[in-house]
């Protein structure tokens, strides 16, 4: 892995820009294990689902007459949201300590290793934990954003359950 092994000047290759781009998803994929793999994977069908259902959410409080769908099956559709965030949260927590160990022990080879490994194996675990946090904050975002609008169009229809006209 560049810029961990013990050398001095490149473990200064991890701030900036160059830090930045070398962790991304498509930079550290090769590094990956099969179940993170598989967890990016599911997170990628998670993130899409989150932007098509917050869209079609805010699409649909525009709509105008009897085609708009009641605000109780828009919220329920913002709850739904929330928990698919919630859920991918919590199985991300999962998959990367599950894995964690894994990073102390590259390529499975049992010998004394030096810091410089070591490091490189903990890089690649936080890096994939930082692309994730992206993009489970994107997914929170759209959540928020479509939650929101929900509920301010039931606080200016004055609560009832009903389509707008």
């Amino acid at each position: 892995m560049r810029g961990v092994s013990g050398g001095g000047g490149e473990l200064s290759q991890f701030h900036g820009v160059y830090g930045i781009m070398s962790n991304a998803i498509w930079a550290i994929w090769p590094q990956l294990g099969v179940f993170h793999r598989l967890f990016w994977l599911v997170l990628t069908v998670a993130g899409i689902y989150t932007v098509a259902e917050a869209g079609s959410i805010i699409f649909s409080l525009r709509k105008i007459g009897a085609e708009r769908p009641s605000l109780r099956a828009l919220s329920a559709s913002a709850a739904k949201l929330g928990h698919l965030t919630t859920g991918m949260f919590y199985l991300f927590g999962f998959v990367f300590f599950w894995q964690l160990p894994d990073a102390a022990r590259p390529f499975g080879l049992i010998r004394k290793m030096g810091i410089g490994e070591i490091l490189g194996g903990f890089q690649a675990h936080f890096a994939f934990a930082a692309n994730v946090f992206v993009v489970l904050l994107v997914m929170h975002g759209f959540h928020w954003f479509a939650s929101a609008r929900v509920v301010m169009v039931q606080a200016h229809s004055g609560g009832t359950d009903q389509t707008f006209s």
